[in-house]
């Protein structure tokens, strides 16, 4: 612990903020280990790209598709559909804060490490919420569009938000990362 961090927490003991009972425990805590930040793997670096190269290709097969005449344009409809809903989301995942779930179950057969990760859509999320309250009545009143912004602009790959639990040694660890 450095000294201003035991400074601090003297000033706050001064101040009447906390009693001494918790000025000691906070003195005598052992310092916060550093969680070093979970990479991205490659392919989820280019999600996006993939996403959206999807997208096109599935809308120049429903162009094709579209202009074989007759009854084809009812299959192609569906698929012009889907490629816009894969464009959009490819353009919308791509510099989007990721949600990775990392665990370690302890076992030492399958599965020994279980790895998810997603693009969070933030911004999305929060415009849907501000311009349709009404479809929501539980969440209308609430600033939970803003909440949203505001995660989204304080996460950054640099500083992500990290949630480490271990079990000690041999036991399960599960890392919740969120940039």
């Amino acid at each position: 612990m450095s000294t201003d961090d035991r400074q601090a927490i003297i000033k706050s003991l001064e101040e009447g903020h906390i009693d001494v009972g918790e000025a000691l425990r906070r003195l005598e805590s052992p310092p916060a280990e550093r969680v070093e930040p979970l990479q991205r793997p490659r392919l989820w670096r280019i999600w996006w790209a993939i996403c959206f190269g999807s997208g096109i290709g599935l809308a120049v097969i429903a162009a094709g598709v579209a202009t074989l005449g007759g009854w084809w344009w009812l299959a192609a409809v569906p698929a012009g559909l889907v490629a816009l809903l894969l464009m959009a989301v490819g353009v919308l995942s791509a510099d989007a804060p990721w949600l990775q779930l990392h665990v370690e179950t302890g076992a030492e057969t399958w599965p020994k490490v279980i790895r998810l990760g997603l693009p969070l859509p933030l911004r999305p999320a929060a415009w849907i919420l501000r311009h349709w309250p009404g479809h929501k009545p539980a969440l209308s009143g609430t600033a939970l569009d803003e909440l949203i912004l505001t995660l989204e602009e304080n996460l950054s790959a640099g500083q992500p938000l990290v949630i480490d639990v271990h079990e000690g040694s041999g036991g399960e660890r599960v890392r919740l990362h969120i940039g």
